[in-house]
């Protein structure tokens, strides 16, 4: 699925049950500032690089939203979920 932020659109915290992994590809990243913030299951926020072009994957489990665009710009991301199967 694709997800388009708008000027003072968000994602709420949320997480993925179910998934292994949750990834998403940066099409368009206006500014830092609205980068995917994830969450550790105390709380903590985790303090992540990410440029525009590239894939982040992380645990299904971790909450993660998506703070208010404050950019005129646009934030556009394309997020899949991954299950790993050991045969």
């Amino acid at each position: 699925w694709f997800h388009l932020y708008k000027k003072n659109s968000y994602d709420s915290p949320h997480t993925h049950p179910g998934a292994n992994f949750t990834n998403i590809l940066y099409v368009s990243l206006p500014n830092k500032n609205v980068n995917t913030k994830i969450f550790t299951l105390s709380k903590k926020q985790l303090n992540i690089e990410i440029n525009e072009g590239m894939i982040l994957s992380f645990p299904g489990f971790l909450p993660h939203g998506s703070p208010i665009n404050t950019c005129n710009d646009e934030k556009i991301i394309i997020s899949f979920n991954t299950n790993v199967t050991i045969i």
